[in-house]
């Protein structure tokens, strides 16, 4: 009687690596900023003088070089805001299109994360009208 061979079982294949569990102290500083911000907007008397105090908050929240703060115009399908970075404070518009970044993400829901907002190959890459 010929012995069977046996071959010893494969070693159980790796699972894909987990991505790390956010740092809570670094989530619970994040929400910490955030709580004020919020708190200004939902107690605001002005929009319009909201968005110019949140503007400077927001940018160091995020670490941006600039951030603008939209409102929509539903009847005109528009976006709108105010021009506070050249201190003059004149009404911006967009339509709600993919053709601004802004008009983009208020017609698609998308979340964006842009690299260089000048890059048109990051743009098209986004979508061919931006």
């Amino acid at each position: 009687m010929n012995p069977v061979k046996t071959t010893p079982a494969a070693a159980p294949a790796k699972s894909a690596a987990k991505a790390p569990a956010p740092d809570k102290k670094m989530t619970r500083r994040a929400s910490d900023k955030l709580k004020p911000v919020i708190n200004r907007i939902l107690s605001a008397d002005s929009i319009t003088k909201t968005l110019f105090e949140l503007t400077e908050d927001l940018q160091n929240l995020f670490g941006s070089d600039q951030v603008t703060i939209y409102a929509i115009d539903r009847p005109k399908r528009q976006l709108f805001s105010r021009n506070f970075a050249s201190g003059s404070g004149e009404e911006i518009r967009t339509d709600i299109s993919p053709k601004s970044l802004a008009g983009f993400v208020a017609a698609s829901g998308r979340t964006l994360n842009i690299v260089n907002a000048y890059d048109q190959e990051e743009l098209k890459k986004i979508h061919p009208e931006l």
